[in-house]
């Protein structure tokens, strides 16, 4: 019973991120539009990554079998090079995330930072979190 339940989790969370990859599609190549166009990017990516990793380490094991599977692993040194990959695709991922974030602060401000510092936008945060309070 709990081999179903966990099959039908799995499955409905690959149904989904199918329609998000489906819906994200025509961003994910596309290096210009808005900020949205490069988040919508972003999320396409990590979702990529996601299950590229899920089906590498937890799919083909299971299908080929867990020992032929290290062993091909481990013909390169480290074993778990294949996470650099997955890495790779999720520093794309971050990059055109946070390049959509930087598009989205305000043109008067935006000279002031970059894809690296916008994350602290505003510089005023503490304050405004104070007002809140």
């Amino acid at each position: 019973m709990i081999v179903l339940i966990l099959e039908f989790v799995v499955a409905a969370w690959l149904v989904i991120m199918m329609l998000v990859l489906i819906a994200f599609r025509r961003s994910a190549l596309a290096l210009g539009g808005t900020g949205i166009h490069h988040i919508m990017a972003g999320v396409f990516w990590i979702i990529c990554a996601s299950i590229l990793r899920g089906v590498f380490w937890d799919v083909i094991p299971f299908f080929m079998g867990a020992e032929p599977f290290y062993t091909m692993i481990n013909v390169i040194h480290p074993s778990t090079w294949p996470n650099m990959i997955f890495y790779m695709i999720m520093g794309v991922a971050g990059t055109r995330l946070m390049y959509g974030f930087w598009l989205m602060i305000p043109d008067e401000d935006r000279a002031a930072y970059n894809i690296f510092t916008a994350a602290f936008y505003p510089k005023k945060l503490r304050m405004i979190i104070r007002e809140k309070q």
